[in-house]
C-alpha cells in the first residue's frame, strides 16, 4: 500500500516501550532484591524493599521497587514505575498533532492529556517463578489486548475527535480489538471497471468478424474479467464489439447488442471484484477491505460486496432501467438478508461511481424499508449527477484504458455506447454559465452539453442524454438515512479544457481548480449544500474533507484508508 506522507504529517502517539514487557518471568530474585537484564541496584534501599534503575541509560527514569509482601512474606511485590525512555522517547506535545490534512476544528489538549493519563495506569499481574508467586504493578502500554484494556480504550474512543481517534484504528489496535459480534455488516459497492462481466452469445449474434463467434453455444465465458487476456488470445476487437450497448428510443432504455446476454458474477462477496489493469490490480476497495477484516470483518458473514454491470447509470425514481430494477432487488434482499442474519442494520459503502449507485439505490427504496435496514451510508469520492468536468474529456478522448491493448479510437467507439458514457457531464446547477470547454469558434459552458456532443461527433448521444441524463442533473432528494461523505481536496482538478483548433482527438490544454483530481471542489460543496438544505437530514449528514487526498488515493493510501476505515468503526459506535 502506498503511503506518501513525510514522517511530519503523520498523526501519531507514541508510547515508550518498556524493555521489560517483553519478558514473561524473571529468574529467582533474594530476599528483597532482584535482578534484570535492564535494571541495576540503587546505591541505597529503603525499608519498603530494594529500588532498582534502568542499566541502559543513564537518564531513563524506568525504575522498580521489589519487597516482601506484608500479607504474605512468602511472596515478593515487584512494583514498576514510569516508562523507558532509552530506545523510544516519551510522548510529547510535538508528537501527538492532528494530521493537518484533515479539515476539523476544536482543541486536542484535553483529549492528549487523557490519552497519557490512560496509557500511565498502573495494572497488576501475576507471575510464577519457581513457586514464588511475584505480584507486578505495570503500566498500561503494550496492554491494549486485555480486556480491561478494551474496555477502557473503547471509552475513550468515545470522547476522542476523529484526527485522534485515527490512531487507534485498525493498524494500531491488536487482532481481537475488535467488537466481533457487535458488528454492523457492511456491503462495499466498487468504483467503475472493476465488477467483472460474464457473457453468453446466442444465435442472433451477428459477429463482425468469424473469430468473434467462435465462443457461441459455449455458455457464459469471462468478457471482462483478465484484460491481459485480450490480446493474448486475439479477443480484443471481439472485447470491444461484444462490450458494446444500444440505446432504444422506444423503451427510453440501454441493452446489449442482439444475441449477446452479459451477467455479474460473484455478487456478494467482498472478493468479487477487482481491477483490470495488470500495474494497479489493488485499486478497487482491496486495501479498504482489508482494513476490515483486521478489525473483525468476515466476508460472506459480516462483510460483503455488490459488483454491479458499470456500463448503465443508476436511474433516478420512475426513470426505466431493466439492468439496475434487477440490481436493485439482488442488493436490498442481500441487505435484507445481512440484516437479518445478525439482527443489526447495515452499513453500505460507496466509492466513486459506487458513491452514485449506492445512493440512487437507497433513493430509490421506501422511506420504512430504509429505516428497518440502514444502518449508514459511507461515500467516499462519489461521483454524482451534479458533474465533473473531466466526463467532457473522456466523452470527447476517449477513457484511458491502454492496458486492454486497443487504440485510443476503438475504446472512444465502445465507451461513447455506454450509458456511463453520458453521466456525470457538468450539471447547469452547479457549473452555470462558465465556460468549461473553450475552442476558437466558441464557448461551451453547462448549459450547452448537448452542442457539445454534436461538436464532437457523438450527436446520436443527444436525445438519450436530454431524456435520461437531464432529469437526473435536476433530481436531488435526500436519503433521509445518516450519511457520511469523504472527498479528498487540495489537488489540481480540471476546470477549464482548451480545445483551440477544435481538434478532439488531441488533449487538450486544462485550466486547473481544486479537488480530488477527478471530482471538482464545487461539485463536493454543492451535494453539501443540498444534503444539509433538508433539516432532518442536516442532522444525519457528515462531510469529512481531507488535504491531499487524491479520488483513488483515499482508498489506496494507507493513511488515507485508515481515515476511512475510521468511519466504519464510528457508525458502528452510533445509536440508531
Amino acid at each position: 500500500m502506498k503511503d506518501r506522507r513525510t514522517t511530519r504529517h503523520c498523526l501519531a502517539i507514541r508510547h515508550g516501550q518498556s524493555h521489560f514487557l517483553n519478558h514473561q518471568s524473571f529468574p529467582p530474585p533474594k530476599k528483597n532484591s532482584a535482578t534484570s537484564p535492564h535494571f541495576h541496584s540503587e546505591p541505597s534501599a529503603s525499608a519498603r524493599g530494594s529500588h532498582f534503575k534502568c542499566g541502559r541509560k543513564s537518564g531513563c527514569p524506568a525504575r522498580k521497587q521489589v519487597q516482601q509482601s506484608d500479607a504474605d512474606p512468602s511472596k515478593l511485590e515487584i512494583t514498576y514505575f514510569d516508562a523507558h525512555t532509552c530506545d523510544n522517547p516519551p510522548p510529547s506535545s510535538s508528537q501527538v498533532v492532528p494530521d493537518p490534512r484533515i479539515i476539523s476544528s476544536g482543541t486536542q489538549r484535553n483529549t492528549v492529556q487523557l490519552v497519557r493519563w490512560i496509557a500511565n495506569l498502573p495494572i497488576v499481574l501475576y507471575v510464577s517463578t519457581s513457586g514464588v508467586a511475584i505480584r507486578q504493578t505495570r503500566r498500561i502500554q503494550g496492554h491494549l489486548s486485555t480486556p480491561l484494556m478494551r474496555l477502557l480504550l473503547a471509552l475513550l474512543l468515545l470522547v476522542l475527535p476523529p484526527p485522534l481517534r485515527e490512531y487507534f484504528s485498525a493498524s494500531h489496535l491488536p487482532k481481537d480489538a475488535g467488537v466481533g459480534s457487535e458488528l454492523h455488516p457492511v456491503v462495499l459497492v466498487p468504483g467503475l471497471l472493476c465488477s467483472d462481466l460474464e457473457a453468453r452469445l446466442t444465435e442472433a449474434y451477428k459477429p463482425s468478424a468469424p473469430r468473434c463467434g467462435a465462443m457461441k453455444g459455449n455458455g457464459w465465458f469471462g468478457l471482462w474479467k483478465n484484460a491481459s487476456d485480450l490480446a493474448a488470445n486475439d479477443y480484443v476487437d471481439c472485447f470491444l464489439e461484444q462490450m458494446r450497448l444500444v440505446y432504444d428510443p422506444a423503451i427510453n432504455d440501454y441493452r446489449n447488442l442482439p444475441g449477446v446476454e452479459t451477467r455479474v458474477p460473484n455478487f456478494g462477496s467482498a472478493r468479487g471484484f477487482h481491477c483490470k489493469d495488470p500495474l494497479h490490480p489493488k485499486q478497487c476497495v482491496d486495501y479498504v477491505r482489508e482494513g476490515l477484516e483486521r478489525v473483525g470483518y468476515r466476508d460472506g458473514d459480516t462483510l460483503f460486496g455488490a459488483p454491479y454491470d458499470w456500463r448503465y447509470a443508476p436511474p433516478v425514481p420512475g426513470q426505466q432501467s431493466q439492468v439496475y430494477s434487477r440490481y436493485f432487488r439482488q442488493l436490498k434482499s442481500l441487505v435484507e438478508t445481512a440484516s437479518k442474519k445478525h439482527h443489526k442494520k447495515v452499513i453500505i459503502f460507496g466509492h466513486s461511481y459506487g458513491g452514485m449507485v449506492v445512493l440512487d439505490f437507497v433513493r430509490n427504496t421506501p422511506l420504512a424499508w430504509r429505516n428497518e435496514y440502514i444502518k449508514h451510508l459511507i461515500l467516499v469520492a462519489p461521483v454524482l449527477s451534479l458533474g465533473i468536468l473531466i466526463q467532457a474529456q473522456i466523452i470527447a478522448f476517449g477513457p484511458n484504458m491502454k492496458f486492454v491493448g486497443a487504440t485510443q479510437s476503438s475504446l472512444r467507439t465502445m465507451w461513447r455506447s455506454f450509458e456511463t458514457g453520458i453521466v456525470d457531464l457538468p450539471s447547469p446547477k452547479v457549473f452555470g454559465h462558465m465556460p468549461l470547454v473553450i475552442t476558437e469558434q466558441r464557448n461551451y459552458s453547462a448549459y450547452d452539453m448537448e452542442d457539445f456532443l454534436v461538436a464532437i461527433g457523438f450527436g446520436d448521444s443527444v436525445e438519450p442524454f436530454r431524456r435520461r441524463m437531464v432529469p437526473k442533473m435536476r433530481y436531488f432528494k435526500v436519503p433521509m438515512v445518516p450519511v457520511t461523505c469523504i472527498n479528498g481536496v487540495g489537488i489540481r482538478t480540471a476546470k477549464q479544457l482548451v480545445y483551440w483548433k477544435s481538434d478532439y482527438d488531441r488533449s487538450p490544454e486544462i485550466a486547473y481548480g481544486d479537488g480530488d483530481g477527478t471530482v471538482n471542489l464545487i461539485s463536493m460543496l454543492t451535494f453539501d449544500k443540498e444534503m444539509r438544505r433538508q433539516p432532518a437530514q442536516k442532522k444525519q449528514f457528515k462531510s469529512v474533507k481531507i488535504h491531499g487526498a487524491e479520488h483513488c488515493g483515499l482508498i489506496t493510501e494507507e493513511w488515507a484508508v485508515k481515515r476511512v476505515v475510521q468511519e466504519f468503526l464510528e457508525a458502528n459506535r452510533i445509536s440508531s
